[in-house]
C-alpha cells in the first residue's frame, strides 16, 4: 500500500472520529438523536478506513465488506434524516 494513501486515509479516519465526537456533543446538548446517528454513522466510516489500512486484513478499497460498511453508514444517515422527518410531521399535526 502507497505510503501518502496510507497517510491520507488516516487522516480521513481521525477527520471521521473527530466529527464523530462532535455530533455526540451536539446531541447530548440538544437532545436530539439525529445528530447521534449522524455520530454513529462517522464512527462507522472511521471503521471503514481502519478496515482498509490495517495490513492483516488486506482488503483493498474496492473489497465488498469495505462497501457493505459504507454503505451502512450511509444508510444510517438517510434513515436518521428520514425518522427525523417523520417526527416533525408529527408535531406538526
Amino acid at each position: 500500500m502507497n505510503l501518502i494513501f496510507q497517510f491520507l486515509s488516516g487522516g480521513v479516519m481521525m477527520t471521521a472520529f473527530v466529527a464523530a465526537v462532535f455530533f455526540f456533543r451536539f446531541g447530548k446538548r440538544t437532545g436530539d438523536f439525529l445528530f447521534y446517528i449522524f455520530g454513529i454513522a462517522f464512527v462507522i466510516f472511521g471503521i471503514e478506513r481502519i478496515l482498509i489500512l490495517v495490513e492483516v486484513a488486506r482488503l483493498p478499497e474496492k473489497h465488498p465488506l469495505v462497501y457493505l460498511v459504507r454503505a451502512s453508514g450511509y444508510a444510517l444517515i438517510l434513515l436518521g434524516i428520514v425518522l427525523k422527518n417523520r417526527e416533525q410531521d408529527q408535531k406538526a399535526h
